[in-house]
């Protein structure tokens, strides 16, 4: 069976949440309750929405991103597109 990766870990998490808003701290928290073996520094929201000069997941500021930055510790969790 293939490995679940970071991005499909955050998409499965976070789908009860599509348009809302959430704080970083929220979404790590989500996210662990779900994915216990997810490492801290892989649990990145903005790496999954194009908003950080750190490495960032290939779904970043593209149509696939999980997020879209609010604004400073807020992110608007994106409907994944069909």
């Amino acid at each position: 069976m293939k490995d679940t990766t970071n991005c499909e870990k955050f998409r499965i998490a976070l789908k009860p949440y599509v348009g809302q808003t959430l704080t970083t701290a929220r979404i790590k928290e989500i996210v662990w309750e779900q994915f216990k073996d997810m490492p801290t520094g892989s649990n990145v929201p903005s790496e999954h929405a194009g908003t950080t000069n750190e490495t960032q997941c290939s779904c970043a500021g593209t149509s696939r991103r999980i997020f879209e930055k609010v604004r400073h510790g807020e992110f608007l969790v994106l409907r994944y597109p069909d």
